[in-house]
């Protein structure tokens, strides 16, 4: 005797579920003290109620009433920047090769020397990579050097996992959107993550990856 297969429930509570799934993991930080980043608010309130200023050169303003939340099925495709490890001597190094008196100028590293040296640690990357899957990201990929990863969500996804505020608005007689809040991580991330880009349309920040393929020391 066949069982019939009730396919709407069947759907129904696999979206619960997932939708559980994603407030269960946002709500066991809930109680935390988040960590800051340093990807900032697109948009600032103003002083003046009925202003507020975007975080771009010249800090426009615009009417308050432009602004309004943005629909949580937006698509957004987001790119996490990871803290380096041993951050003194990496910056000592970054500012040695740009350095025409340094001796270390443009004495590159090559890429698995990059990693080992400096980079955040695997366990670190699945920490992160664990709670974006945990929020609803998806097709989550990880750069090489393990400095970036980036993920496909939609707005409800990042409010609930940066606390991002995500708003619309109109700049420039154009559509954009952008975060209201500054961007935090859960403990479990602090010094792990480093910024979130992505969360804003009105300017695009060029990100610097270097290829896996060996850079040759002079």
């Amino acid at each position: 005797m066949s069982t019939r297969v009730d396919r709407t429930k069947y759907g129904k509570t696999l979206l619960f579920s997932i939708a559980w799934q994603m407030v269960a993991t946002v709500s066991i930080h809930a109680g935390e003290a988040w960590v800051p980043t340093h990807t900032h608010a697109t948009i600032v309130k103003s002083e003046h109620g009925n202003l507020v200023t975007l975080a771009l050169e010249g800090r426009p303003t615009i009417d308050a009433s432009r602004v309004a939340p943005l629909e949580e099925s937006q698509p957004l495709h987001i790119a996490v920047s990871l803290e380096p490890r041993n951050q003194d001597q990496f910056r000592s190094f970054i500012q040695g090769i740009n350095d025409p008196g340094s001796p270390n100028y443009h004495h590159y590293l090559t890429a698995e020397q990059l990693k080992a040296q400096y980079s955040p640690t695997e366990q670190q990357v699945k920490v992160l990579v664990d709670y974006l899957k945990g929020c609803g990201f998806t097709n989550i990929q990880v750069a090489p050097n393990n400095m970036l990863v980036t993920a496909d969500g939609h707005a409800s996804n990042v409010n609930a996992a940066f606390h991002a505020e995500m708003k619309r608005f109109v700049f420039d007689n154009a559509s954009h959107f952008g975060n209201a809040e500054d961007i935090t991580v859960p403990p479990s991330l602090g010094g792990i993550v480093d910024a979130v880009l992505g969360l804003q349309d009105v300017s695009k920040p060029h990100i610097l990856l270097q290829d896996s393929a060996d850079v040759p020391m002079n």
